[in-house]
């Protein structure tokens, strides 16, 4: 789900997991942070 998505639709809880990966279970915090901020 893109955050436009996800703040459109308003959902309880959006699974972006993996695509916040730069590698196999290493998170990107930069990725969290754009992700958050798109979708608020």
């Amino acid at each position: 789900m893109s955050p436009r998505s996800s703040a459109t639709h308003r959902p309880f809880g959006v699974d972006v997991s993996s695509s916040l990966e730069t590698a196999p279970g290493i998170k990107s915090f930069d990725a969290m942070r754009r992700f958050i901020e798109a979708a608020t």
